[in-house]
């Protein structure tokens, strides 16, 4: 199994020795705290890793859950809690984010969801366009 990891600005392929890798291009790799915990996760004794036994993309949920937590009790300038999480396995991949609805004894209902993202470069423009940002500057 290969993991590539491609970065901006130049998008290379970089390839990983390791089958269990942690790799992330999101503004949130620059605090410390955040990697040491998401490194965390992946120790071959972690009990995170146990959420695998309820299938594979359950695990890739706990973990974007956990990220978005971690990212709401140490909150950072600029770094989203909303998580996007991919994961590679032979032959599989599950993708998923970090949405959830919590339902509190006393009725209230929260609903934490994902924005809308683009996943091309005219949906990146539309999407711009349409909060009133600019997008002219912006490359594939």
């Amino acid at each position: 199994m290969y993991l590539i990891k491609l970065e901006a600005p130049d998008f290379r392929p970089k390839y990983f020795p390791e089958g269990m890798s942690v790799c992330h291009i999101g503004s949130g790799s620059d605090v410390a705290a955040y990697e040491q915990t998401v490194v965390e996760f992946f120790d071959m004794h972690s009990p995170t890793l146990q959420a695998a036994t309820a299938g594979p993309a359950a695990w890739a949920q706990m973990l974007g859950n956990s990220i978005g937590r971690l990212v709401q009790d140490d909150p950072r300038d600029g770094i989203s809690p909303h998580v996007h999480i991919q994961v590679c396995s032979r032959g599989d991949f599950n993708a998923g984010d970090n949405n959830v609805t919590r339902v509190y004894p006393d009725g209230r209902r929260i609903e934490f969801r994902m924005p809308q993202v683009a996943s091309t470069q005219t949906e990146f423009i539309a999407l711009c366009k349409s909060m009133g940002k600019a997008a002219a500057t912006a490359t594939a």
